[in-house]
Order: C-alpha cells, then sequence, then structure tokens
C-alpha cells in the first residue's frame, strides 16, 4: 500500500488548492516559539496558506532556543495550544532541535502537551527514544539536514531495517535529499525547500 504523503508547509507563500481529495494531507507551520534567556517570544506565521476547502491542517509549531536558560514548560504548553486554537487545525506537531541538556524538559513540555506529533532527529530513534513514555502520539524521524552523522546513521538504519518502537510508522524526507531506501512507514512527510507546486507534487508522487 502506498504511504499517505503529508506536505510540510513552511512560513512562505503556499498555495496548495491545487491537493485533489486524498492525494495528500498538510502539515502547515503555525508560528514559532523563540525561548530566550529564560524567556519566550511567540512569532506567529507571516505568510498565508491556502488549501482545498474542506481540508484539516495538522499545525507545526516550531521552538528555538540560544541556551539553557529555559521558561516554565507549562507556559510554553500553553502558548504552543493558543496557537493551534484555530478552526481547521485538527492537532499539532511540535519540530524542536533540542540539545542533549535540553531533553528533559522537552520530555516535560511533550507531557504537558498531551498526545501529539513531533519531529525528531534520526539519531533519537535508532534506539528506544528518550522521549518515551512522554504520550507522543508519533514521532516522526527526519532523513534529511542530517549533518556530518547522515552516512553512519543510515548505514545503522538499514541494518536494523526499522527504528525503534516509538519512531516507526512517520519519516521526514525532503525533495532535494532523495534516498534509495526508506524504512516502512504509513505516512511520509515531506519538505520542499521552494514554495509547491503542481509540478513539484506531481514529481513526488512518480517516486511513491
Amino acid at each position: 500500500a502506498k504511504p499517505v504523503l503529508i506536505l510540510w508547509a513552511w512560513d512562505r507563500l503556499e498555495d496548495l488548492t491545487f491537493l485533489e481529495p486524498g492525494e495528500a494531507e498538510v502539515a502547515g507551520l503555525l508560528g514559532t516559539i523563540l525561548l530566550r534567556d529564560g524567556e519566550m517570544r511567540v512569532e506567529g506565521r507571516r505568510l498565508p496558506l491556502k488549501v482545498p476547502a474542506a481540508m484539516p491542517i495538522l499545525g507545526v509549531v516550531r521552538v528555538e532556543s540560544d541556551g539553557p536558560a529555559l521558561p516554565d514548560a507549562v507556559r510554553v504548553a500553553q502558548e504552543i495550544r493558543n496557537l493551534a486554537g484555530r478552526p481547521r487545525v485538527s492537532g499539532i506537531q511540535i519540530d524542536f532541535d533540542a540539545r542533549a541538556s535540553q531533553l528533559g524538559w522537552y520530555k516535560q513540555l511533550l507531557k504537558e502537551l498531551g498526545p501529539v506529533s513531533m519531529t525528531a532527529l534520526a539519531s533519537w530513534c535508532l534506539d528506544a527514544p528518550w522521549f518515551a513514555g512522554a504520550g507522543v502520539r508519533e514521532g516522526v524521524p527526519m532523513l534529511f539536514r542530517m549533518g556530518p552523522q547522515q552516512p553512519q546513521v543510515l548505514r545503522r538504519l538499514r541494518r536494523q531495517g526499522e527504528f525503534a518502537d516509538g519512531c516507526r510508522g512517520a519519516v521526514g524526507i525532503s525533495t532535494d535529499e532523495p534516498i534509495e531506501w526508506l524504512p516502512p512507514a504509513t505516512r511520509v512527510y515531506v519538505f520542499h525547500p521552494k514554495p509547491w507546486t503542481e509540478e513539484a507534487f506531481r514529481q513526488l508522487c512518480a517516486r511513491f
């Protein structure tokens, strides 16, 4: 069976009204939460995201931090819920490339939010992930922009045949970094470095 394709729509002018019912889902950026010196600033999406009339959107919230001082996770969770509390947002996905020193705080945030989707560094998912027990609905290991460890991670993943429990079922890829082999996945999230076009989407579909 073909996997469900979910198009990531980042903060740029995105017109996805060409999608036909059942062709793909959309995960659109709602905003970014900037954590600086223990304080928090919320920046909402600036550019329009157009989708077909009846299509729900998985709301993506990006979290960025400049260091070890982090605000109260309960407050941050509330801001994330505020961003997601708008019509047609069907759920939340958190995107935070947390450092090792921030993982305890991040796990607390995930527990506060309840069952959400989250992007995950592929290296987090080779063994039992640190967010096990946090109530995460879906971990999405990202197989792009992986940096120097990419060959090593992909070799080990191929050897294992799949990611660890907690990261199975979904995977994230990018149209400009083709991967020869993907682990089993029923949901494939796709990043495109430019605004989506129908042509780019059809080319993607041809790969699946």
